[in-house]
């Protein structure tokens, strides 16, 4: 089924119509027109997922990330960054604009330094192996290197999948940058 994408979501789904019925679309960006399966319905809306694409935006682009579309790490690294930190801006005036009776003026344009390894702190989740939930799922994705993390992150990653645990089924990591310490 044809969908003409027209905005995100504040998930980072794409938002179409099919007979007057809104759609959730995974990977799919505005602009784009995408072929898509159902994945979900229910009165209000479906989720669906990208088949085919039929025309794609030009600020896709391909993610660096092996695991991006198993994973639910991350949902945008799929556009530019520079129309990410945009849909970021966005998303705060629509916040501040809902629940709020401020003026959404009082955003500043946001700006980011790291395109990668910018997270200070991540969640691995461990049973066979050690990594992501699936996106919409509890089944885990093992994860060898998270590229938004920081590297410190990423380093101890390695040195706890050489650890045999029992009744450990998730770890958090923290650095600070500003202190160089780390929280496990």
């Amino acid at each position: 089924m044809e969908v003409l994408i027209d905005r995100l979501d504040h998930q980072g789904r794409g938002i179409g119509k099919i007979d007057n019925k809104t759609i959730f679309v995974y990977n799919a960006l505005p602009g784009e027109l995408v072929d898509v399966e159902i994945l979900y319905e229910n009165k209000k809306f479906y989720e669906g997922k990208v088949i085919n694409y039929i025309k794609t935006s030009d600020k896709r682009i391909d993610p660096v990330c092996p695991y991006y579309f198993e994973c639910g790490g991350c949902d945008l690294r799929h556009i530019s960054y520079e129309e990410e930190l945009k849909y970021k801006e966005n998303k705060i005036r629509q916040i501040i604009d809902k629940f709020t009776g401020l003026d959404n003026n009082i955003v500043k344009q946001i700006v980011g330094n790291d395109i990668l390894s910018y997270r200070n702190k991540a969640t691995f989740h461990i049973n066979k192996n050690v990594g992501y939930y699936a996106k919409k799922s509890n089944e885990i994705i093992r994860i060898d290197k998270c590229f938004i993390v920081n590297d410190k992150i990423n380093n101890i990653l390695c040195k706890i999948k050489e650890l045999n645990f029992k009744d450990v089924y998730e770890i958090v990591i923290r650095v600070s940058i500003c202190l160089d310490e780390t929280m496990i």
